[in-house]
């Protein structure tokens, strides 16, 4: 008898479970919220932020740990911040846990001497 296709397998599992779509779901949330923030700290000159992340989180199932679920979703965000360039910090306390997100505004190094050398080639 051909018993191939009666049973899912465990990686599909693993891949559609409700440990992973929280962790997914959440990370998007803090990211989008992230990025109201940013946009708000540039447009008002900054090149900095301070975010308090959540430190609890929903709980999927008992045998997954909050700190476990917090780790991911923490690693995720950092992550993505990192992969668009900017710079992050971490701060754990206590209460609370602080994300320092910073990103360069000034000119880079080359830009700035090209601008010096046009400046000196026309003085007079």
């Amino acid at each position: 008898m051909d018993y191939t296709g009666i049973l899912s397998s465990a990686s599909r599992l693993k891949k559609h479970s409700l440990y992973r779509v929280t962790i997914n779901e959440t990370t998007r949330e803090i990211l989008l919220l992230l990025n109201t923030a940013i946009s708000k700290a540039h447009d008002a000159g900054l090149s900095r932020i301070e975010y308090r992340l959540p430190i609890n989180f929903q709980q999927v199932d008992e045998s997954i740990s909050n700190a476990e679920i917090q780790t991911a979703i923490y690693h995720n965000v950092v992550m993505e911040l990192e992969r668009k360039e900017y710079d992050v910090g971490i701060k754990f306390f206590k209460a609370y846990t602080l994300l320092l997100v910073s990103w360069t505004v000034k000119a880079e190094i080359n830009d700035l001497e090209r601008m010096k050398d046009k400046l000196m080639s026309i003085r007079r």
